[in-house]
């Protein structure tokens, strides 16, 4: 599971380091990526959740309706599960980052 793929591009001419110390600055650019990772995937699996599922073209048993809707699901399963992750690791960072200050 890479939780950076598919993931729009940042603009980092929007962001100087100053004087801010090479670890912290690498660390920070870390917690920004991440970050931008966690909307991502939860825009991702929102908008896979709201999207209609299409109609059958024939009639089905209620068990090919509900293998269909879990088939439907793991999309959503799985960009939520690549948003929690990206969450759990922005949360690591941000400790790595609270340890390098004090």
């Amino acid at each position: 599971m890479d939780i950076f793929e598919g993931m729009p591009p940042i603009d980092w001419s929007r962001f100087a380091q100053g004087s801010v110390s090479n670890p912290m600055w690498q660390s920070f650019t870390g917690l920004v990526k991440l970050c931008h990772c966690v909307e991502h995937w939860r825009n991702s699996a929102q908008s896979a959740r709201y999207t209609r599922r299409p109609k059958p073209l024939y009639p089905q048993s209620p068990h090919m309706k509900r293998e269909n809707q879990a088939e439907w699901d793991e999309a959503a399963e799985d960009y939520e599960a690549r948003m929690r992750r990206a969450a759990h690791l922005a949360g690591e960072q941000l400790l790595s980052m609270s340890q390098m200050v004090g």
